[in-house]
């Protein structure tokens, strides 16, 4: 829903306790609404609040930017599995602040979203 008021980009994130329990730092899953609400991406995502509040907004963009190289080179199936980029259709800064983190990512439409063991498959292909 968002912290005080309504997300433009509504989400639901899943998280390893190993590795972040914050959609505010480390990386996670995340199914991540467009604001359009026509459409999700299933997202590797990472969080940026922690680190901008820590390094300030730039360093923290180039660390997220050098944490999602790394991660791409150690598991070259997250390039084909899905896009680098995602397009929220976001107004807003925090809506648009979900949309460089990415690491990678599959969309699905709502006009056709696919049957319940593909979204399944992607989602532990992704896990």
């Amino acid at each position: 829903m968002g912290a005080g008021q309504l997300s433009e980009v509504p989400w639901v994130c899943l998280f390893d306790k190993e590795i972040t329990i914050s959609a505010q730092d480390g990386f996670y899953i995340v199914y991540l609404f467009n604001a359009k609400m026509n459409g999700v991406y299933l997202s590797l995502n990472q969080g940026t609040t922690v680190p901008a509040k820590n390094l300030g907004k730039k360093k923290a963009e180039k660390r997220a930017e050098d944490i999602k190289k790394v991660l791409l080179s150690q598991f070259p199936r997250l390039k084909t599995w899905g896009v680098q980029e995602i397009d929220l259709k976001a107004e807003t800064s925090l809506g648009k602040s979900y949309e460089k983190p990415n690491i990678s990512a599959k969309y699905y439409d709502a006009k056709s979203i696919p049957p319940s063991e593909k979204l399944a498959e992607d989602l532990k292909t992704l896990l």
